[in-house]
């Protein structure tokens, strides 16, 4: 990697970089230091910011910044450089079904970081389908970097969780240490346990289903229950999303229809005193949820429903089947605990409490 302490001249005032970093390997660090051979200033957006832990993103906003930083710094130390006093980071949340409020948070985050007049450049190589969000951007110029050893960062991960190594020649040394650490903490760090045995469940879940002429699509339901400004959730008692809040639901039976295994799985799971017939009239609208990435099991598709309890209090709830615990949340509060939710379940609950506000 080349210095850039003699770089004088950029195509660009701010180059725009996006990324999750899960975790941060050599391939990201090459990214940056071309990126800055065209761009004055950088700007690093570190993607599934305030998503809880699991086996595709296992650390948080908090630790993918300082390993950045860390990395930054050790590179400065070592080719006598000061990148890092040219680079800015900023949170980045997923819209796994507005890819317009998406795109207004990455241009908010640009103009927080931009004098009038100067120019902007996305950064990045298109990889696969999960890096089409570079074509969203047609205002802005691009900066084309190639693919460093074709590395990537879910075979590190496999790596990691199956195996325990951190000693890989595609880890700079400061993510080398960081994961050494957590493993070595790993006793106090139950959040580790709880991925180790996703991992372990995951991978036997898709042995089972390795021979099949094709990949398999699942079906689940998810009942999202709305009731005097309160909504029903439970917490899960088993992998994946094991301690995670979830809206009440499962896979749904090959005998039913959706809406048959939206109201089973809410009463199997929470015993929601209330008759079937006025949960049959309160469902207000089904949805449709169908991010490929959405559940980490493989491809799954779930069928929502709506429904809002026109009741003077919240009928009586307890925790049965799949679920440890079940609690009615006031909405105003449901944003402490979304990096505390299953999957793509504070999205979908977003989804439609819009629609309750634009209905």
């Amino acid at each position: 990697m080349s210095d850039l302490k003699n770089s004088k001249k950029y195509n660009f005032d701010l180059g725009v970089f996006i990324g999750r970093f899960q975790p941060f390997h050599l391939g990201h660090l090459y990214s940056i230091v071309e990126a800055l051979k065209s761009c004055e200033k950088l700007l690093i957006l570190i993607g599934s910011a305030h998503r809880a832990r699991n086996i595709r993103n296992p650390w948080i906003y908090e630790e993918r910044l300082d390993l950045l930083k860390n990395n930054l710094k050790t590179y400065d130390q070592e080719h006598q450089t000061n990148l890092s006093s040219r680079i800015f980071f900023e949170g980045l949340k997923d819209y796994l079904y507005d890819d317009l409020l998406w795109i207004q948070d990455v241009k908010n985050s640009i103009h927080k970081n931009l004098k009038s007049g100067q120019s902007v450049a996305i950064v990045g190589f298109e990889k696969d389908h999960s890096t089409y969000y570079l074509k969203l951007f047609p205002e802005y110029g691009r900066i084309f970097i190639s693919n460093f050893k074709n590395l990537n960062s879910t075979g590190i991960r496999q790596i990691y969780f199956i195996d325990g190594r951190t000693d890989l020649d595609s880890l700079p040394k400061p993510t080398q240490l960081f994961l050494k650490n957590y493993l070595e903490n790993a006793q106090t760090r139950p959040e580790y346990l709880r991925l180790q045995e996703e991992y372990d469940l995951i991978l036997n879940y898709k042995k089972a289903w390795a021979h099949t002429p094709y990949p398999p699509i699942f079906v689940t339901t998810d009942a999202v229950v709305i009731c005097q400004e309160h909504i029903l959730l439970v917490k899960r008692k088993y992998p994946p999303g094991k301690n995670l809040w979830a809206t009440p639901g499962g896979f749904l039976e090959v005998t039913e229809r959706t809406e048959q295994g939206l109201f089973r799985e809410l009463i199997e799971e929470t015993q929601i005193k209330i008759s079937p017939f006025l949960l049959k009239q309160s469902l207000v609208q089904m949805k449709l949820f169908d991010h490929p990435e959405r559940c980490q099991v493989g491809r799954v598709i779930t069928h929502a429903g709506l429904i809002n309890l026109e009741l003077s209090e919240c009928p009586e709830v307890k925790a049965n089947d799949d679920a440890l615990l079940a609690q009615w949340w006031k909405l105003s509060e449901l944003n402490q605990i979304e990096d505390q939710m299953h999957d793509d379940h504070y999205q979908i609950i977003q989804s439609f409490l819009s629609s309750l506000r634009t209905g």
